[in-house]
């Protein structure tokens, strides 16, 4: 008697999981799908710099950025006893330079945004959590850095890299806002306000909002670089990154998944940079990876 209750038991228990399986698997896409990245082609990839080459942890390259004549890479890094590291690689030759702190860096918070360029190459900032101190890098002589004092004029530059969008306001040329409650975002061209260049629109019943971030134009004026990433019921998926042309027949394009900025293109706008996570097994692994655009 007590083998057949069992049974009962387990047949009822096994036949309610394959009921719940049958109905998740019908539900799930209503709940938790994204429609933005269905059909997409997909831009090839290449893993420019890993964060070992540089002697840093896995997840240890924070940020990084471009020269403005492409020659050099400038990399802010963490390593595992949580020390800044900053190095500086010459794309022509290979050759990587360790810069060292000096004692005043070592007693200023500084912030882990790319470092801002001039627009000679001959010099980059980076900036401290201090309203007016920065401090600035000559590439000639890259042992060094010096502290500059009173440059709260120049905190539109350190902050926004002017570098990366030389040239080009982006609200002159798109306009992103949010709509359905949070729950979709739009990218519409800042000339033409109807014509919609890019929609991501969350479909499920439970979702909490939607960001566009990094948006970066590239110096051509063509394309536009950014990050899109959402959350739901307190999780946040890995963010998301994308290209959409400007001109002509809107057409959208997917980097991938795992794409955190910050965005850099390469001066003849064939190439965009990105930090990313290329691995294809499970854990976190920041390299700095590049797509052809064209």
């Amino acid at each position: 008697m007590i083998w057949k209750v069992i049974k009962i038991w387990s047949f009822i228990t096994l036949g309610t999981f394959v009921v719940a399986g049958i109905w998740g698997y019908i539900i799930w896409p209503f709940l938790f799908s994204d429609t933005i990245v269905k059909n997409l082609d997909t831009l090839p990839n290449e893993v420019v710099v890993r964060p070992a080459q540089y002697g840093l942890p896995e997840i240890g390259i924070k940020s990084f950025s471009l020269s403005p004549d492409n020659q050099w890479l400038f990399v802010i890094g963490f390593t595992e006893t949580g020390e800044y590291k900053y190095i500086l690689q010459n794309f022509q030759s290979g050759k990587i330079t360790l810069i060292p702190n000096n004692q005043k860096m070592e007693q200023t918070a500084l912030l882990s945004r790319p470092g801002c360029w001039d627009q000679s190459s001959s010099k980059i900032f980076i900036q401290s959590q201090f309203i007016n101190t920065a401090f600035s890098l000559d590439i000639g002589s890259p042992t060094l850095w010096q502290e500059q004092e009173g440059v709260r004029d120049m905190f539109g530059t350190l902050n926004q890299c002017q570098t990366r969008n030389i040239a080009f306001e982006i609200s002159n040329l798109v306009h992103i806002k949010e709509t359905n409650s949070g729950k979709s975002v739009e990218i519409t061209s800042a000339k033409e306000s109807q014509k919609i260049l890019a929609t991501h629109t969350l479909n499920g019943v439970v979702e909490e909002g939607v960001t566009i971030g990094d948006t970066v134009i590239s110096p051509d004026g063509k394309n536009l670089a950014y990050i899109f990433s959402y959350s739901r019921a307190g999780f946040a998926p890995p963010p998301e990154g994308y290209i959409i042309n400007l001109r002509g027949e809107p057409e959208l394009k997917f980097l991938g998944y795992s794409v955190y900025g910050p965005f850099q293109w390469s001066a003849d706008s064939k190439y965009i940079y990105a930090l990313a996570d290329n691995s294809e097994i499970s854990g976190r692994r920041y390299s700095i990876i590049r797509w052809k655009v064209k």
